[in-house]
């Protein structure tokens, strides 16, 4: 309910705090500062929100069209997104696929509207969808001899996978020591607990 409490259970990584002193002495900081960040952070959030929506509105335009990644595809370990447009606008985007790189990497493209202009930016997204056809359903991991899970299985599994990697990794080492395949041995470690064989590759 409080940083307080956060620090005094001790779950944060001590690669940030070295102590439960640190943390405290953060939260005092963070607290300080937390109004004026509000403020400050809002103010930026509504004129970015005005710049855009201004910008649809000299250039008559219904949304912005832009690729979803700056360099046009997504790579093999990072990506470019410019996802956060919608993020520091808080103005309605749709991500649809527009087909694949030669390495076979989804490229996607963002349709970027007006407030409260959700529903025309989903129609806009179908439209373009059903045009094209580029989207290719997903290969997906199986687990053997068990039927898929749904949410409410899944659930606590994803909760527990995050425990195990804070503990086994983010608490003592960097975030950077999580790597894809530190998280897939991880993951698969929970699954085989819990008695699921999940295909990783």
């Amino acid at each position: 309910s409080s940083f307080d409490e956060l620090c005094a259970t001790g779950l944060y990584s001590y690669s940030v705090f070295e102590d439960k002193d640190a943390c405290l002495r953060r939260g005092d900081q963070s607290e300080r500062r937390l109004q004026d960040n509000i403020e400050s952070g809002l103010a930026t959030y509504r004129e970015n929100r005005r710049y855009v929506e201004d910008v649809l509105d000299t250039y008559d335009l219904d949304a912005l069209v832009y690729p979803v990644d700056r360099q046009g595809t997504a790579r093999v370990r990072r990506v470019d997104s410019v996802c956060w447009f919608a993020s520091v606008t808080g103005l309605p985007t749709v991500v649809v696929p527009t087909g694949e790189s030669n390495a076979g990497l989804p490229i996607g493209m963002s349709f970027t509207g007006r407030m409260f202009d959700d529903a025309m930016l989903l129609e806009m997204a179908y439209a373009y969808e059903q045009a094209t056809h580029h989207r290719r359903a997903p290969q997906m991991a199986t687990l053997e001899g068990a039927p898929p899970l749904d949410i409410e299985a899944f659930n606590p599994l994803h909760y527990q996978i995050a425990v195990e990697a804070f503990e086994q990794v983010l608490r003592d080492h960097s975030k950077f020591d999580l790597t894809a395949s530190v998280f897939a041995d991880i993951a698969e470690g929970v699954l085989q607990d819990e008695g699921l064989e999940l295909l990783l590759e």
